[in-house]
């Protein structure tokens, strides 16, 4: 069997080049993931960069205790004041950081390149950063509108500018310009820096002390002045690489991000993976059946025949794996460098070889082999002996007994899901319709062979006018070579009925969430920045002076909240106390948001079952300087497609947060004006503070919105267009093999009377069936998705709008279309150069 092994390798060798090339490029994309990923999981792990040049750090405990138990959340304030003045005793240097919102302020709007941060220049040196042009700020009362901006801004010392701070638009001048002293360990971010005194009107905490212990002085010592500090925060004391701990990661949230994404993109290139690998075993091993007749005819068993398949894919599989593994990195490279380009991943990541992600990657490789060659070598193990003698290429059996119950295996699991993801709290609709898309195209690849039959009469019935017997020839093809025919199809399936699910999933989720965001919304006209992280307070202030408008602004402010040590980071929504139900009017399930007192809390359907507590129950809250309150739960209200609601009343958190950021301000009209007159003095009041105000019909994104929607559409675009690339290898994979192993087709064709062009033609129109066939299959999978989708989305808004962007879907069948077109002409020009004499006594 070995020798019939490295025989049936020597005459094929093309299609085990084809299906090698597809799992080398599945398994160097599983690679390139396991890299990053990999790589992710370390980024946040390194040197302290903010704080590199203090020897130790003084930072508020971010593992403070929270409902009797420790657990790891957001601490951003404050120190005492009178710590700082403490440990400057003995000779010891004590440098307060602070940090503020301040926002440069170009041609009138705020600038979204650098972060938004001020702070002091004496903290400069903890990095630490030089001064490249101009000078310091400085230290008397005149110099409160000193600032230095980092070189490459394009401005310079003596320039006058407007920086956007939590009071509004103030104007300062630049003294200097900066720039990292160590560039390899530069802080990812880029603040500009104001004199001591302006620091501290513009951020009234201190959020860290980076101390420079003096003589006989070390960090035990400055632990004990801080352990007698009083108020404030937990502390602790940094040292050598802790004291990354008390640096902000501007990349933290980008980071999450790209790892929840990469995980997406592991999941589905597997999928694409196992399906391609699995239709392409599959046809090689139909377009085989004599072969695998004749050697059962030679005295060969059942398990022998599927030994040699089995064997083949073993081989495929160690050599691909191993290549696509070593490629990865490469193609890895390649992958951040364009996450880089679009904002995904952080600048300066990168990736580096890693043992274990080469092996994950090189053991998924290897079982993607087996699991796609398992299929095909049952079906050869029932294969009789008498079958070497048959002249017909037609399908005994396309639909056999395992393919039928596998086939409605997935069907029926697919209403499993399609029923979890429609019941299911919060937004877990939106990753159970992934894992829907996936089970309804194995189902609908299946089953296909059933629908082969009419819908290549369907498809086959415009050419009838065609001259010739080409329309004959090319339904009769389908019909009688029906497993053939749907294992052509089913890389295209694969192709459009994942993009149009993802796309569709995309599109459909994000307008039913602006849809229900609008009529969840009781003012009139909302307001949000344009470009910067929030508004500052003081455009709140601005829009009460307006006439005929009632303002309520909401903050969104970060704390820890839960029961039993099972604290969660929650993004909480703060209105004044009595304003609640002017900002917002979502479901409820319990209580009134009217009804919600200054000591009272409102949750979301998932905390309050995670919590296990109800209305009238405390709820303890971590707020952001450490402080811990325990509210009364007031309300309980439904989740929306993006889950984690929580209400809290201003008075609980005034004087525990820095963040004097606006997130959106909720407009009501009372003097019964137009919306657009309201919404032009609106705009005119705002004028300079980069606001946008827009219809509650049409609500306006906030900046932090318009960006994870923009990544989200990059990434997802870079995740389908690699699954478009593997499935678009198969499709020419597959479609190679089919028009090559046709040679004597074509020659009886000619030797019947069939010109060299009447024979192109016919397998050009074969490749436009095959694909419309897939299409169709595809479209038909992404319309069930959608459906259930839809059904999901109805519980958060009546009648939810389904996207389905039409252009880049006819973009996608184009391409699987012009690709089948090469693959099957460019072979079949080629085999035809023979003498259609000498082909037509080629053996098999």
């Amino acid at each position: 069997m070995i020798w019939a092994t490295l025989s049936s390798a020597r005459e094929r060798w093309a299609s085990f080049a084809g299906t090698f090339v597809v799992l080398c490029l599945s398994v160097s994309l599983i690679s390139a993931v396991a890299l990053t990923i990999a790589a992710g999981s370390r980024a946040d792990v390194g040197e302290p960069r903010r704080y590199a040049d203090a020897p130790v750090v003084v930072a508020p405990d971010r593992t403070a205790a929270f409902d009797e138990e420790p657990v790891s959340g957001l601490t951003t304030g404050t120190i005492p004041e009178d710590l700082v003045d403490r440990l400057r005793e003995g000779g010891t240097e004590a440098v307060a950081d602070r940090e503020g919102y301040a926002q440069l302020v170009v041609d009138g709007d705020p600038d979204d390149g650098p972060a938004p941060l001020a702070r002091p220049w004496s903290a400069a040196r903890l990095s630490p950063y030089e001064l490249v042009d101009g000078d310091a700020p400085g230290r008397d009362a005149d110099s409160r509108r000193d600032i230095v901006v980092a070189a490459g801004t394009g401005l310079s010392p003596g320039a006058d500018v407007r920086v956007l701070t939590a009071r509004g638009s103030e104007p300062f001048t630049v003294t200097g310009t900066y720039r990292a002293a160590r560039t390899a360990s530069a802080p990812r971010e880029t603040p500009v820096f104001v004199s001591d005194s302006a620091a501290e009107r513009l951020a009234p905490g201190v959020h860290a002390i980076g101390v420079y212990p003096g003589p006989g002085v070390d960090a035990g010592a400055v632990a004990e002045v801080v352990r007698g500090a009083e108020g404030g925060a937990a502390l602790e004391v940094l040292t050598g690489d802790e004291r990354k701990r008390a640096e902000p990661n501007p990349d933290a949230d980008l980071l999450g991000g790209m790892m929840s994404m990469l995980g997406m993109m592991a999941l589905i290139t597997t999928f694409v993976a196992v399906f391609v690998i699995a239709s392409t075993f599959a046809f090689s091993a139909a377009q085989r059946r004599r072969e695998f007749a004749l050697l059962r005819a030679l005295g060969a068993t059942p398990r022998q025949v599927s030994a040699v398949l089995f064997t083949e894919a073993l081989a495929v599989a160690v050599t691909a794996s191993g290549a696509g593994a070593v490629l990865g990195k490469p193609v890895a490279d390649q992958v951040v460098r364009l996450m880089r380009s679009v904002g995904i991943a952080p600048d300066g990541f990168s990736v580096d070889y890693h043992p274990v992600a080469l092996a994950v990657a090189f053991c998924a490789g290897f079982a993607v082999a087996l699991l796609g060659v398992w299929a095909a070598a049952r079906r050869t193990r029932r294969i009789r002996p008498l079958e070497a003698l048959r002249e017909a290429a037609v399908d005994p059996k396309a639909m056999t007994l395992g393919r039928w119950f596998f086939g409605l295996a997935f069907a029926a699991g697919s209403v499993g899901i399609a029923y979890i993801a429609v019941t299911i709290p919060g937004d877990g609709a939106i990753p159970m319709t992934m894992l829907l898309s996936m089970s309804v195209i194995v189902a609908v690849a299946l089953l296909g062979p059933v629908v082969v039959p009419p819908v290549g009469r369907l498809l086959t019935a415009p050419m009838g006018r065609l001259p010739g017997a080409e329309a004959m020839l090319i339904r009769e093809n389908m019909v009688a070579g029906v497993r053939r025919t749907a294992s052509l199809a089913a890389p295209v399936v694969v192709t459009v009925g994942l993009c149009g699910s993802m796309l569709g999933l995309v599109g459909s989720a994000t307008a039913a969430e602006a849809k229900a965001e609008g009529e969840q919304t009781p003012a009139d006209l909302t307001v949000v920045s344009a470009a910067a992280p929030g508004l500052p307070a003081a455009a709140a202030g601005r829009l009460r002076e307006v006439d005929g408008v009632r303002a309520t602004p909401m903050y969104s402010v970060d704390v820890l909240a839960g029961t039993g040590g099972q604290g969660k980071l929650v993004d909480a929504t703060v209105v004044g106390d009595d304003a609640l139900p002017h900002a917002v009017d979502p479901p409820m399930l319990a209580g009134s948001l009217a009804d919600l007192g200054s000591d009272m809390v409102a949750v979301g359907e998932l905390d309050r079952t995670g919590s296990g507590r109800d209305v009238g129950d405390p709820y303890p809250v971590r707020l952001p300087d450490g402080t811990t309150i325990t509210p009364e739960i007031g309300a309980v209200v439904a989740e929306g497609i993006t889950p984690g609601r929580t209400y809290l009343p201003r008075s609980l958190v005034s004087g525990h947060t820095d963040n004097a950021l606006v997130s959106q301000i909720n407009v009501e009209i009372t003097d019964g004006s137009a919306p657009a007159e309201a919404e032009r003095r609106i705009a005119a009041a705002l004028d300079g503070f980069g606001a946008s105000v827009r219809q509650t019909s049409k609500p306006a994104q906030t900046a932090q919105q318009q960006e994870n929607d923009r990544m989200t559409l990059m990434f997802g675009s870079m995740l389908l267009g690699l699954a478009v690339l593997c499935s678009c290898l198969a499709i020419a994979n597959t479609l190679l093999m089919s028009t090559s192993e046709r040679r004597r087709d074509f020659a009886t064709l000619q030797l019947a009377g069939a010109h060299r062009g009447q024979v192109l033609r016919m397998v050009a129109l074969e490749a436009v069936c095959v694909v419309a066939l897939g299409a169709l299959l595809g479209l038909a999978a992404t319309g069930g998705v959608l459906l259930a989708l839809r059904s999901a989305l109805s519980r958060f808004t009546a009648d939810p709008p389904i996207v389905l962007p039409w252009e880049p879907m006819a973009g996608i069948i184009a391409v699987c279309l012009l690709l089948a077109l090469v693959a099957s002409l460019v072979p079949a020009r080629l085999v035809m150069r023979t003498r259609p004499v000498e082909l037509a006594g080629v053996r098999e």
